[in-house]
């Protein structure tokens, strides 16, 4: 068993790990998967530091039929790398290039986005140009 960095949309259930014994059988030999734990990723003073960046902490036994068993842990650090991406329909909001006055300008189109690991929340922040007359006059 290796131990692994992964995105946390790659996490899936590990398969079971092979072991084998000198003098049983393979059926003779139980492999099973006794404790999965999670905790912070290291450098993180607690889980909400980010709810998708933490530890998997796997062990397994393997048991023959004297109950002589070995142990593998496997660690997965887990993190959220990937960021979340605009998924409108009609496509993200182009550019308005034609003059606009106060009475024409037009309202922000509503926005769609997906993320494979947590909840997200999409915020609208407006910003405008100053006009050459209130450049002039902040000098």
């Amino acid at each position: 068993v290796t131990d692994a960095t992964c995105v946390s949309d790659d996490l899936n259930t590990p398969p079971l790990p092979e072991a084998e014994d000198n003098c049983s059988t393979d059926e003779e030999v139980t492999v099973t998967l006794i404790e999965e734990s999670e905790s912070p990723a290291a450098g993180s003073t607690e889980r909400n530091d980010c709810p998708y960046r933490y530890t998997i902490t796997r062990v397994w036994s393997a048991c023959d039929n004297c109950n002589r068993c070995s142990y593998v842990t496997q660690t997965v650090d887990v993190d959220d790398v990937v960021a979340p991406v605009f998924s409108n329909d009609d496509g993200l909001p182009t550019n308005v290039t034609d003059p606009v006055t106060c009475d024409t300008l037009p309202d922000p189109e509503p926005m769609c986005a997906t993320d494979t690991c947590s909840g997200l929340t999409i915020t609208f922040d407006s910003w405008e140009e100053p006009s050459a007359d209130d450049r002039a006059n902040s000098d």
